[in-house]
C-alpha cells in the first residue's frame, strides 16, 4: 500500500514540475481601474523579450541604462521600468490585454492623435500639456510605453523620451509580438 501511495506521489509531484517549467505559456490576468471584470493576455514570452535595455539605450542615446523592479511608490509602476545609471526613471512598458486599447481610447484626456505604423492601431496621449503616453494594439496585447518628466534634466525636453522615441520604441516591441 505505501508503494502505491509513493508511486502517485511521484507522478504528482513529476507532473507539477513539468508543469511550472520555463516553457510553458502563462496567463497573467490584469484588471481594470473601474473593478470590471479581469481582461486576460496570454503571453508566450517574457516582456523583457519584447523590449530590452540595449533597445532603450540605442533609441534614447542614453547609456548605462537598467531595468528597475516594480515599485509603483517610486513611480517604477510598469511591467518593465527602465532607469539611468542613478536611478532616474526613463520609460515604462506595460502589457495588457487587447480590451485596454479601446479603453484607453475612450478615457478623456488620453488620446491626442492617432500615431501610425505601430502596430495595428496606435495613438498618443494626453491630449493636453506634452505628450509622453504611446499606446498601442498588436494581436491579443495592449502595449502602453510612457516616458518619465525629465525633472532637473539638462535636456530641452520636458520628458527623458520624445514622442518620435517612444514610437522608435513602440515599432521594435511591435515587430517582436
Amino acid at each position: 500500500m505505501n508503494i502505491i501511495k509513493s508511486f502517485v506521489f511521484l507522478i504528482s509531484l513529476s507532473f507539477l514540475v513539468i508543469s511550472c517549467g520555463k516553457n510553458t505559456p502563462k496567463a497573467e490576468s490584469q484588471s481594470n481601474t473601474n473593478n470590471s471584470n479581469p481582461k486576460t493576455v496570454v503571453q508566450y514570452k517574457s516582456n523583457s523579450d519584447y523590449l530590452t535595455i540595449a533597445d532603450v539605450e540605442k533609441v534614447s542615446g542614453l547609456k548605462r541604462i537598467k531595468i528597475v523592479p516594480y515599485d509603483a511608490s517610486k513611480g517604477a509602476g510598469g511591467d518593465l521600468n527602465f532607469a539611468t545609471s542613478d536611478n532616474k526613471l526613463v520609460v515604462m512598458a506595460n502589457f495588457l490585454g487587447s480590451s485596454f486599447y479601446a479603453d484607453y481610447k475612450k478615457q478623456n484626456g488620453y488620446f491626442k492623435k492617432d500615431i501610425s505604423g505601430v502596430g495595428e492601431e496606435a495613438f498618443a496621449g494626453p491630449k493636453s500639456g506634452p505628450e509622453y503616453v504611446l499606446v498601442f494594439l498588436k494581436g491579443t496585447h495592449c502595449v502602453t510605453l510612457s516616458s518619465f518628466f525629465n525633472l532637473g534634466g539638462d535636456s530641452n525636453s520636458p520628458t527623458m523620451l520624445t514622442m518620435d522615441q517612444l514610437i522608435a520604441l513602440g515599432k521594435i516591441v511591435s515587430d517582436r509580438m
